[in-house]
C-alpha cells in the first residue's frame, strides 16, 4: 500500500524531437530538479523512449513487455506509483511524437490511472524552418540521412512529419484539456530555457518552489565539418543497425562537444531559396497552429517569415571533399574501416556499450550536484551467458500473484535458454524441484513449465532417433535419478506441464500423431483453466492431425480481400526477390530501412495491408501489392505474406524469400536461395548440432520460425501453401487464428501433415538467418 493517501500527478512529455527534450530528461535523470518536501518519480537513467514499443505492443495485442531495473515497463511503473509516496511522476520520451494518442491513453488507463490524481500530456513544437534544419543535422549525425537539405525538406514534407495540424489534432481529440502545446522559441519560454518552461507549465503552484541545479548543455548542434566527418564514418557503417549508428553519432557528438573535431566550425544554415520554399509549404500549417494553440498570436507564422529574412544567400555544401584534404579523407576512411572491423567482434553489444558510456558520463558529471533520482530494483535474472539457480530463487521469492507479473516472469524464464549452450546452464532439475515447496501455487505452475523446458534443453538430442540408438523418456528416467524425480513430480500436476513433456517426447522421436494429440489435450486444458502464457499461445493454433487433415482435404480456402498490384512493371534487375508483408504503420517504420539496405542485394515486394497514409517509396528494385482489411488481426498481419505467396509465385515465376518487416539487409541473400535448390519449401528451424536453440525442437510453434522462408515456383510449394491456407481458414472458423505464433505453428503443422501423409512435397529445414543476408532489429 502507498505510504500516503496522496496520489501523484503524472506528467507525460512527448517531445517533440529537437525541442530541448534531452536537457529536460537529463535534468530529471540526474536529480537536478529538486522540490523541497515533495518527491518526484523519474523512473529511468535517461529517457523513456524505450517505452514506445511497449505501448505499441500492449495496444496491438495486449502484450506486456517486462522491461528491466533501469528501464521499467508500464506494469512496473504502475507498481512504483502505487508503492511510493510520490507527488509527481514524470515520463519523457520524444519517440512518442509519432505514437498514436489513443494507444498511449490505453496504457495510462490500464497501468497508471488507478494510482494518479491527474495527468498532463505536454509537447513542444519547433517552428517549421528551424525544425527542418535541426532534424536534418541530427539525422546526418546518427547516420539516418546523407543527402542535401533540399532533399531532406522534400522527404519531411512527403512524410508529413512537420504538418502539425495533422499530427496534433488526434492528441487534442484524445486528451482534450489534458494536452498542452508549447512553442520551442526562446523568447516564448520562461527565462528562455526549455527546462524552466517545462517546470512552469507542469508543476503548477509548486513550480516556484523548485530548486534547479546548474545544467550542462545537451545535444548541442554539430558544425558542418563534424557532420561531414560523421557522414564518412556512417558510409562505412551503412549496413549496421540504426541502433549502433545512432549511438556512435551521439558518442562522437559528446566527445566533440567542447572543441569539435575540426579546426574550422561552420554553422549549418538555410539558404534563401530553400527558406522561401519551406515558408510556402508550411504557411497554412503555421497559421492553424497559431490559431489553435497560441491564442491567434502569429508565433509560428512570424518565425516562418523571419527565417526567410535570416537565410544566407547561397546553399552550403554537404560534400566531405569540400571540407577535408585528400590526406584527411584517407585517414578518416581508414579509421572508419577500422571501426567497422571492430564491430564485427560479436562478443560485444556495441550499441549498448556506447549508450552506457553516455549514461556513465552523464551521471558522473551529476555527482555531488544534489539529490539523485530514486533507484529502482528488479530481480537480477536477465539471461546473460549462463542460466543459474539465482533465477529460480528470484522467482520463488516473489509473493505477488498478479497474473500479469507472473506472465512476465514466465516469459523471462522461457527465453532464458535462447542463446545459452547446454554446457553453460548452471542449473539442475534437482535445484528447481528442491524449491517448488517454497513457491506460491501460481508460481509453481510457472516453474512446472520451466522444468519441462530445462529437461528438453538438456536431453533433446538424446531423444532424437539415431542409428542403433532410440532412447525414450522412460530410458532416461531409469539412468538419471533427477529425471525420474521430475517425471514422478509432474505426474501429479493438474496443469499442462506433463502434457507438454509427453508431447515433446513424441515429437522429438518423430511420432507425430500421438504428439499432436497430446498437444491438443494441453490446448483444451489451457482453455479450460484460462491460464494462457505468452510462450504457449502457439498451442491455440494446433489441433490433432486428424482434424488438420480434414481441414486440408475438405475445408475451404481462406477468404482473402482483393489484392491490388500498384504496377505491372518487371523488376529492373535480376536480383533475388524478397517478400515482406506488413501494415501501413510498419511500412512507415521499417520500409525505408529495408529499401535502403536492399539496394544491389535484393528486389523487394511489399504486400501492404491497410496502407492508410503510408507513403509508398518508389525505387527500381521495389514493387507493391496492397489490400484493405479493416478487420485484420495481429495474427493475420503475421501470416499474410504466406497466404499471398501462391499468387506471387505465379506472378514472378521464380524463387521467393519471405522475411519479417522489422529487419534489414547486411549482405546478399544468395546463400539462402542456394539452400532452397532441390526443395519446394525451406523452413527456418532450430536444427543443427551446434544450434543453441535446438531444445525448441520439442515445440512445433517454436521449432519452426517464421522470420525467413524460401518458396520455389513448383507444384509441391503450391500444394504446401494451399494446405497452409486451408489450415488457417479452419483455425479462423474455430476461433484459433488471431494468436501469437500462429504463423510458426501452421508452417510446422503443414510440414508435419505432409510428412505423415507422404505427400509429394519436399520440405527442407535449415537455419536460414545467417544465410539470408538479413538481421532482425526493432526501431
Amino acid at each position: 500500500m502507498p505510504r500516503t493517501a496522496t496520489k501523484p500527478k503524472l506528467i507525460f512529455h512527448i517531445g517533440h524531437h529537437k525541442t530541448g527534450s534531452t536537457s529536460i530528461q537529463e535534468a530529471f535523470a540526474t536529480g537536478k530538479i529538486h522540490l523541497p518536501g515533495k518527491q518526484i518519480l523519474y523512473p529511468t537513467r535517461l529517457n523513456h523512449n524505450y517505452l514506445r514499443p511497449q505501448v505499441d505492443a500492449f495496444a496491438r495485442d495486449g502484450k506486456v513487455m517486462p522491461g528491466n531495473a533501469e528501464k521499467p515497463g508500464p506494469a512496473r511503473i504502475g507498481q512504483m506509483l502505487q508503492d511510493g509516496a510520490w507527488d509527481y511522476a514524470v515520463i519523457s520520451g520524444e519517440e512518442f511524437e509519432g505514437a498514436k494518442p489513443a494507444e498511449l491513453q490505453q496504457t495510462i488507463q490500464h497501468f497508471w490511472q488507478p494510482h494518479i490524481s491527474d495527468h498532463l500530456v505536454i509537447c513542444y513544437v519547433r517552428p517549421h524552418a528551424g525544425r527542418t534544419l535541426s532534424t536534418f543535422a541530427e539525422d546526418i549525425k546518427i547516420g539516418r540521412f546523407a543527402d542535401t537539405p533540399e532533399r531532406y525538406h522534400q522527404k519531411m514534407l512527403r512524410e508529413g512529419r512537420l504538418l502539425y495540424q495533422r499530427k496534433l489534432t488526434p492528441w487534442t481529440r484524445t486528451f482534450g484539456q489534458n494536452f498542452r502545446v508549447r512553442p520551442m522559441i526562446r523568447d516564448e519560454l520562461r527565462n528562455k530555457s526549455a527546462v524552466e518552461d517545462f517546470i512552469a507549465q507542469t508543476f503548477g503552484d509548486d513550480a516556484d518552489n523548485i530548486r534547479l541545479l546548474p545544467l550542462t548543455a545537451s545535444n548541442e548542434s554539430l558544425c558542418i565539418e563534424d557532420l561531414m566527418l560523421l557522414k564518412l564514418v556512417h558510409r562505412q557503417l551503412r549496413d549496421r543497425t540504426q541502433w549502433i549508428r545512432h549511438n556512435i553519432g551521439w558518442e562522437v557528438a559528446r566527445l566533440a562537444a567542447d572543441e569539435g573535431l575540426t579546426a574550422q566550425r561552420t554553422k549549418p544554415a538555410l539558404h534563401k531559396a530553400l527558406a522561401q520554399q519551406i515558408s510556402r509549404d508550411y504557411h497554412d500549417d503555421a497559421r492553424w497552429m497559431d490559431a489553435e494553440f497560441f491564442g491567434g498570436r502569429p508565433v509560428l507564422l512570424r518565425d516562418l517569415e523571419s527565417s526567410v529574412d535570416q537565410a544566407i544567400p547561397k546553399a552550403q555544401s554537404y560534400d566531405p571533399k569540400d571540407y577535408f584534404s585528400g590526406q584527411a579523407l584517407r585517414a578518416i576512411n581508414t579509421m572508419a574501416r577500422l571501426t567497422e572491423a571492430m564491430l564485427d567482434n560479436g562478443k560485444s553489444n556495441w550499441g549498448g556499450f556506447l549508450m552506457q558510456r553516455r549514461l556513465n558520463a552523464l551521471h558522473e558529471d551529476a555527482k555531488g550536484d544534489g539529490p539523485q533520482p530514486a533507484a529502482t530494483k528488479e530481480p537480477a535474472d536477465k539471461p546473460q551467458n549462463t542460466v543459474s539457480v539465482q533465477m529460480i530463487d528470484n522467482a520463488v521469492a516473489m509473493r505477488d500473484d498478479d497474473p500479469q507479473r507472473l506472465n512476465n516472469i514466465s516469459r523471462r524464464l522461457n527465453n532464458a535458454f535462447l542463446n545459452v549452450k547446454p554446457a553453460n546452464v548452471d542449473l539442475t532439475l534437482d535445484q528447481v524441484l528442491d524449491r517448488m515447496d517454497q513457491a506460491t501455487p501460481q508460481m509453481r505452475d510457472v516453474l512446472n513449465e520451466f522444468l519441462v523446458q530445462l529437461f528438453f534443453h538438456q536431453h533433446a538430442k538424446t531423444l532424437t532417433p539415431r542409428l542403433l540408438r532410440n532412447r525414450t523418456l522412460r530410458d532416461i528416467a531409469k539412468s538419471d535419478p533427477a529425471v525420474g524425480r521430475m517425471v514422478e513430480y509432474l505426474s501429479a500436476d493438474p496443469g499442462i506441464a506433463p502434457h507438454l513433456l509427453t508431447a515433446g517426447e513424441y515429437y522429438l522421436r518423430g511420432q507425430l500423431k500421438p504428439a499432436y494429440a497430446e498437444f491438443d489435450r494441453a490446448r483444451q486444458l489451457l482453455l479450460q483453466q484460462g491460464n494462457l502464457r505468452h510462450h504457449n499461445r502457439g498451442l491455440l493454433a494446433l489441433r490433432d492431425l486428424d482434424c488438420l487433415a480434414r481441414w486440408a482435404d475438405e475445408g475451404p480456402d481462406p477468404v482473402l480481400p482483393a489484392m491490388q498490384f500498384t504496377s505491372d512493371k518487371p523488376f529492373d534487375t535480376a536480383l533475388p526477390i524478397t517478400v515482406i508483408g506488413l501494415d501501413g504503420g510498419y511500412f512507415s517504420r521499417y520500409g525505408r530501412r529495408l529499401i535502403e539496405t536492399s539496394a544491389g542485394r535484393s528486389n523487394l515486394h511489399f504486400h501492404v495491408i491497410n496502407a492508410g497514409d503510408a507513403q509508398l517509396i518508389d525505387a527500381p528494385n521495389i514493387r507493391y501489392s496492397t489490400e484493405d482489411a479493416p478487420d485484420a488481426t495481429n495474427g493475420y498481419y503475421a501470416i499474410s505474406r504466406f497466404l499471398r505467396l501462391p499468387a506471387l509465385l505465379d506472378r514472378y515465376g521464380m524463387p521467393l524469400m519471405t522475411s519479417d518487416a522489422d529487419a534489414f539487409f547486411h549482405g546478399s541473400p544468395a546463400s539462402a536461395f542456394a539452400a532452397g535448390r532441390g526443395a519446394d519449401i525451406v523452413l527456418t528451424a532450430t536444427k543443427g548440432r551446434d544450434n543453441q536453440r535446438g531444445y525448441l525442437a520439442a515445440v512445433p510453434w517454436r521449432h519452426v520460425m517464421g522470420g525467413v522462408l524460401i518458396a520455389n515456383p513448383s507444384q509441391g510449394a503450391q500444394q504446401y501453401l494451399r494446405i497452409f491456407g486451408r489450415l488457417y481458414a479452419g483455425l479462423t472458423r474455430d476461433a484459433g487464428a488471431p494468436q501469437w505464433w500462429v504463423d510458426q505453428a501452421l508452417l510446422s503443422a503443414t510440414a508435419d501433415l505432409a510428412k505423415l501423409r507422404r505427400l509429394p512435397i519436399k520440405v527442407a529445414y535449415d537455419w536460414l538467418f545467417p544465410k539470408s543476408g538479413m538481421k532482425q532489429s526493432k526501431i
